[in-house]
């Protein structure tokens, strides 16, 4: 058993009511707190961003930010529990120390959660009458990868044709987003920048396909029956097309600076996460090794600071700086 999940192993004595087993799942598999304070960032450098753009004033405490941040988080949980229901075979065999594989977590638990949020977002989304219809399409194209498009062979068998398929939830969810921040502003999204604000879209979504990517990136030591793009490209163009799609970023995210005439701390702050990823793919391709494989917490790190950056290039506008 990994020691993350022991500590929490050890904390919590056999239980068996729903609320401790769906508590100790999200401590191990979706902490909350991290996961809404992941979405509260999201949002508010996605939103200022497009706000930035189509230069609309900002009103971050609102109804429909409330709203914005709760789909996301919806989303992402839901998304979660249908992979532990989707991965439920593979988790048995490489992941058995988790809680719904070890049997600490019911595998009617997961289900009768993700009943629950499907049904709450459903609900909430539909007080909006204006914005529900890209709600419910994100909400629609979640249980369309939950279905594997209804070709699961050929998406277990293809790793990248399943990455092409189910990333396209990014831009989707993103432009939902986008959807309910013109909404805010009683603005049509065909009255928008649109080009500006699509290249917004394609920024952060090259952040997320980054860390898709770089999860599934391993030294030779580690390589087993679970599909790596590190199996499939090789170690080191895996590393490349990881960091050219970081690169992407990198090169929109300092467009976007010079454009809008970021701050100089916030233009610091986009170049500090660059040469964070791009001294952790040279390491791990310079030394190999189980230690220098990591490279999931680089993009993490790389993906909030490209969100704090805006939201610094903000605040100090906001106070005068």
């Amino acid at each position: 058993m990994s020691r993350s999940y022991e500590i929490v192993f050890h904390r919590m004595i056999p239980q068996s009511g729903y609320p401790a087993r769906m508590r100790l799942y999200c401590q191990c598999m979706f902490p909350l707190p991290m996961r809404l304070a992941n979405s509260v960032l999201l949002y508010l450098g996605f939103a200022l961003l497009v706000c930035r753009i189509n230069d609309w004033t900002v009103d971050l405490i609102s109804g429909w930010s409330a709203l914005a941040i709760w789909n996301l988080l919806a989303l992402a949980f839901i998304l979660r529990l249908m992979d532990e229901l989707k991965d439920r075979d593979i988790d048995k065999r490489l992941f058995a120390d988790r809680p719904v594989p070890s049997g600490a977590v019911f595998e009617s638990d997961i289900r009768l959660t993700l009943a629950g949020v499907t049904g709450m977002y459903i609900a909430i989304n539909l007080m909006s009458l204006s914005t529900e219809w890209i709600a419910v399409a994100s909400l629609a194209y979640a249980y369309l990868m939950f279905a594997y498009f209804f070709i699961p062979r050929l998406l277990r068998r293809y790793l990248l044709l399943n990455l092409a398929t189910h990333n396209l939830s990014v831009p989707l969810f993103l432009i939902m987003v986008t959807a309910l921040v013109a909404a805010q502003h009683h603005a049509a999204l065909k009255s928008m920048a649109r080009g500006e604000t699509l290249l917004a879209v394609g920024m952060f979504w090259s952040l997320v396909l980054a860390w898709e990517l770089s999860r599934k990136i391993r030294s030779r030591e580690e390589e087993n029956e679970y599909v790596t793009y590190s199996q499939i490209f090789g170690r080191v163009p895996a590393v490349f097309i990881t960091l050219a799609v970081q690169s992407v970023a990198a090169w929109l995210g300092l467009r976007f600076a010079l454009m809008y005439q970021f701050a100089p701390v916030a233009v610091v702050i986009l170049g500090v996460g660059y040469a964070a990823v791009f001294f952790a793919a040279i390491r791990f391709i310079v030394a190999p090794s189980p230690r220098t494989s990591r490279l999931r917490p680089f993009s993490e790190a790389y993906t909030v600071l490209v969100f704090l950056a805006i939201i610094v290039d903000h605040a100090l506008r906001t106070i005068g700086v």
